[in-house]
Protein backbone atom coordinates (compact mmCIF):
# COMPACT_ATOMS: atom_id res chain seq x y z
CA UNK A 1 0.00 0.00 0.00
CA UNK A 2 1.51 3.71 -0.95
CA UNK A 3 1.48 6.43 1.73
CA UNK A 4 -0.44 9.29 -0.07
CA UNK A 5 0.72 12.87 1.11
CA UNK A 6 -1.40 14.47 3.39
CA UNK A 7 -3.55 17.31 1.97
CA UNK A 8 -2.43 19.22 5.00
CA UNK A 9 1.51 18.27 4.15
CA UNK A 10 1.04 19.81 0.86
CA UNK A 11 -0.57 23.00 1.72
CA UNK A 12 1.63 23.74 4.27
CA UNK A 13 4.62 23.42 1.73
CA UNK A 14 2.84 25.30 -0.32
CA UNK A 15 2.09 28.34 2.59
CA UNK A 16 6.08 28.16 3.38
CA UNK A 17 6.87 28.86 -0.66
CA UNK A 18 4.33 31.62 -0.85
CA UNK A 19 5.33 33.20 2.57
CA UNK A 20 9.15 33.07 1.37
CA UNK A 21 8.28 34.54 -2.07
CA UNK A 22 6.38 37.53 -0.60
CA UNK A 23 9.19 38.00 1.94
CA UNK A 24 11.88 38.16 -0.64
CA UNK A 25 9.59 40.45 -2.84
CA UNK A 26 9.17 42.90 -0.28
CA UNK A 27 12.80 43.93 0.11
CA UNK A 28 13.38 47.73 -0.50
CA UNK A 29 15.77 48.42 -3.33
CA UNK A 30 17.13 51.45 -4.20
CA UNK A 31 19.18 52.12 -7.58
CA UNK A 32 23.29 52.15 -6.67
CA UNK A 33 26.27 53.22 -9.42
CA UNK A 34 29.61 53.28 -7.77
CA UNK A 35 31.86 56.56 -7.66
CA UNK A 36 28.89 58.20 -8.26
CA UNK A 37 27.40 61.42 -6.34
CA UNK A 38 24.20 62.66 -5.24
CA UNK A 39 23.80 65.54 -7.33
CA UNK A 40 24.73 63.49 -10.40
CA UNK A 41 22.84 60.69 -10.07
CA UNK A 42 19.90 62.62 -9.23
CA UNK A 43 20.48 63.96 -12.72
CA UNK A 44 21.07 61.14 -14.28
CA UNK A 45 17.43 59.79 -12.46
CA UNK A 46 16.01 62.84 -13.59
CA UNK A 47 17.07 62.52 -17.37
CA UNK A 48 16.27 58.69 -17.83
CA UNK A 49 12.51 59.64 -16.07
CA UNK A 50 12.26 62.27 -18.39
CA UNK A 51 13.18 59.97 -21.39
CA UNK A 52 11.00 56.86 -19.49
CA UNK A 53 7.68 59.03 -20.30
CA UNK A 54 8.50 60.63 -23.68
CA UNK A 55 9.01 57.35 -24.85
CA UNK A 56 5.81 55.47 -23.50
CA UNK A 57 3.62 58.59 -24.04
CA UNK A 58 4.90 57.71 -28.46
CA UNK A 59 4.47 54.11 -27.67
CA UNK A 60 0.56 54.59 -26.32
CA UNK A 61 0.26 57.27 -29.28
CA UNK A 62 1.33 55.00 -31.98
CA UNK A 63 1.58 51.37 -31.31
CA UNK A 64 -1.36 50.11 -29.19
CA UNK A 65 -3.66 49.03 -31.70
CA UNK A 66 -4.42 45.40 -31.42
CA UNK A 67 -3.24 43.08 -34.46
CA UNK A 68 -4.14 40.49 -35.86
CA UNK A 69 -1.51 38.05 -37.34
CA UNK A 70 -1.64 35.55 -40.66
CA UNK A 71 0.52 32.80 -41.36
CA UNK A 72 1.01 29.13 -42.21
CA UNK A 73 1.87 26.44 -39.68
CA UNK A 74 4.50 23.66 -40.95
CA UNK A 75 1.69 21.57 -42.74
CA UNK A 76 0.77 24.74 -44.88
CA UNK A 77 -2.78 25.48 -43.33
CA UNK A 78 -3.73 28.76 -42.23
CA UNK A 79 -3.59 30.34 -39.01
CA UNK A 80 -4.43 33.54 -37.19
CA UNK A 81 -3.57 35.10 -33.57
CA UNK A 82 -4.60 38.44 -32.20
CA UNK A 83 -2.08 40.18 -30.17
CA UNK A 84 -3.50 42.56 -27.79
CA UNK A 85 -1.51 45.45 -25.84
CA UNK A 86 1.26 43.96 -23.70
CA UNK A 87 0.90 47.20 -21.59
CA UNK A 88 -2.46 47.79 -20.33
CA UNK A 89 -0.67 50.30 -17.51
CA UNK A 90 1.19 53.09 -18.55
CA UNK A 91 3.00 52.94 -15.30
CA UNK A 92 4.32 49.33 -16.32
CA UNK A 93 5.50 50.94 -19.67
CA UNK A 94 7.41 53.83 -17.97
CA UNK A 95 9.10 51.44 -15.36
CA UNK A 96 10.36 49.75 -18.13
CA UNK A 97 11.81 52.36 -20.06
CA UNK A 98 13.21 54.20 -16.68
CA UNK A 99 14.92 50.81 -15.60
CA UNK A 100 16.45 50.35 -19.34
CA UNK A 101 17.87 54.18 -19.12
CA UNK A 102 19.39 53.63 -15.32
CA UNK A 103 21.45 50.27 -16.38
CA UNK A 104 22.48 51.31 -19.33
CA UNK A 105 24.05 54.33 -17.51
CA UNK A 106 25.87 51.60 -15.30
CA UNK A 107 23.27 51.52 -12.48
CA UNK A 108 21.99 48.55 -10.70
CA UNK A 109 19.42 47.77 -8.06
CA UNK A 110 20.74 46.64 -4.86
CA UNK A 111 19.16 46.33 -1.30
CA UNK A 112 18.60 49.64 1.34
CA UNK A 113 20.86 48.87 4.00
CA UNK A 114 18.95 48.05 7.38
CA UNK A 115 18.91 51.31 9.38
CA UNK A 116 17.78 52.71 5.71
CA UNK A 117 15.23 50.20 5.71
CA UNK A 118 13.96 50.58 8.52
CA UNK A 119 10.34 51.90 9.90
CA UNK A 120 9.80 56.00 9.81
CA UNK A 121 11.12 57.96 12.06
CA UNK A 122 8.14 59.46 14.13
CA UNK A 123 6.93 63.00 12.85
CA UNK A 124 7.62 64.90 16.00
CA UNK A 125 11.31 63.20 14.79
CA UNK A 126 11.15 63.64 11.31
CA UNK A 127 11.25 67.36 10.87
CA UNK A 128 13.51 69.05 13.06
CA UNK A 129 11.81 72.38 14.58
CA UNK A 130 13.46 75.59 13.15
CA UNK A 131 14.35 78.21 15.61
CA UNK A 132 15.21 81.87 14.55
Amino acid sequence: MQARASPWNTSRAAAVVVAALLLGACTPMRWERDGLTLDYADKDWGDCRRQSIASANRWLMFDTFPRTYFGRDALGRPFSYYQANPYPNRFMLEQEYLDNCLRSRGFRRVPLPPEAAGPAAPAAEAAPAHSE
